[in-house]
């Protein structure tokens, strides 16, 4: 997505609609409530994570001499990502904490 190659257009568009309704159809089935607090706040989520997190998260995991390759074996290459995943999670839900608790909540539309 970040190059713009998407290979079949209307696959894609698929995909994302399959993706959607699954997400949709698991959340009437379960209560987590960690996933409704991101719900809660997704658009933090969705604005950061690209442009913000994902390289700070590379370089973070870097620094700790964790890297991947293109000949990186499937359980690393999960591993990693996986690593990935939380560390965005807690810097943008602690950053999200902290902006609700000051003066800069109006950054979430909260009064």
């Amino acid at each position: 997505m970040i190059r713009g190659r998407y290979g079949c257009t209307p696959l894609t568009f698929l995909s994302a609609f399959a993706g959607i309704a699954c997400v949709i159809i698991v959340s009437k089935w379960t209560s987590i409530r960690a996933i409704e607090y991101i719900g809660r706040y997704s658009m933090l989520y969705f604005a950061w994570h690209q442009t913000i997190m994902i390289p700070v998260s590379i370089e973070l995991l870097n620094y700790f001499k964790f890297s991947i390759t293109e000949s990186t074996p499937l359980g690393v290459f999960i591993a990693y990502k996986f690593a990935q995943l939380l560390i965005i999670l807690a810097v943008i839900t602690i950053c999200n904490e902290i902006i609700r608790r000051t003066k800069l909540k109006f950054m979430l539309g909260v009064k």
